[in-house]
């Protein structure tokens, strides 16, 4: 297996990048991996040695992109980058099978693909997240408030003034700060953004009667994004005639498929392989 490295989009002088895992019949089916991260750190490279090889060993071209980062850079302009990848794949490969899988964030911009005008076949959502004005990420969080209170100096140092498409784990303080705060939406969106505009980026408000067949999977202790956020999409879904399949991972917290020499991480990558195919 090669990993070949591509630009897709350049910003500036930003390069944004995608890792693509190509099987040798170029009419396979590809799927594409978005990182999660919470919109504010990682990578293309975040996805494991276990996912690349067992969505390589169903037969898939699996690529693996980046996106502008917040809070540097602001939602609508991420998802653009969402947008523009599924668009450069589709161009690259207009007969091919595509599915859009992601994790968290991730899961939350495979949901976003729903709603473009240039659309993937399939999206899987792993503990991802359809509503972004909900309840529990506009409030603050009490699992998140027993960690270290992060300030605002602390917060602010772990980010930059300049747009990037990479970002370590040391942003997680941002993002921890947020969540202390109940202010990740300001924080990613920018300041007084219209509730209209808001809705716009919720994949819950804007689903139709073509939004593709997907899959949600969630554990039912995760204590970042509730497993109600999947619920609840998953209802959105149905009730508007869309082919959806809520998978409950019972005992499972957040990045469960991230825990190494973990049985049920094998099952539900195995479930994502035959959804998408």
């Amino acid at each position: 297996m090669i990993r070949e490295e591509l630009i897709y989009k350049t910003v500036g002088d930003l390069e944004i990048k995608m890792d693509i895992y190509r099987q040798a019949d170029p009419t396979a089916p590809m799927m594409l991996y978005i990182h999660g991260g919470a919109l504010i750190w990682g990578s293309r490279r975040d996805i494991t040695s276990r996912h690349i090889q067992t969505f390589y060993d169903a037969g898939f071209t699996l690529c693996s992109m980046d996106y502008r980062l917040a809070p540097e850079t602001k939602i609508d302009a991420i998802i653009q980058d969402v947008r523009d990848a599924i668009t450069y794949l589709r161009h690259e490969a207009p007969d091919v099978s595509l599915s859009v899988v992601g994790g968290s964030a991730g899961g939350y911009l495979s949901l976003m693909c729903g709603t473009f005008s240039v659309r993937p076949d399939r999206i899987v959502s792993l503990y991802g997240y359809g509503d972004i004005l909900a309840e529990w990420y506009n409030t603050p969080n009490e699992y998140y408030n027993s960690f270290h209170h992060v300030t605002e100096e602390e917060a602010m140092a772990s980010v930059g003034d300049h747009e990037i498409a990479e970002g370590d784990r040391k942003r997680f303080n941002d993002y921890l700060r947020c969540r202390q705060q109940g202010n990740w939406v300001s924080h990613v969106a920018g300041e007084n953004r219209s509730l209209e505009e808001l809705r716009g980026f919720c994949p819950i408000h804007c689903i139709d009667a073509d939004y593709p067949p997907t899959l949600l999977i969630h554990g039912d202790k995760d204590k970042d994004v509730p497993y109600e956020a999947s619920v609840r999409m998953h209802d959105a879904l149905v009730e508007h005639g869309v082919k959806s399949r809520l998978m409950t991972v019972e005992g499972q917290g957040h990045a469960f498929d991230y825990m190494e020499g973990d049985g049920v991480t094998y099952k539900v990558l195995s479930e994502v392989c035959v959804f998408c195919k």
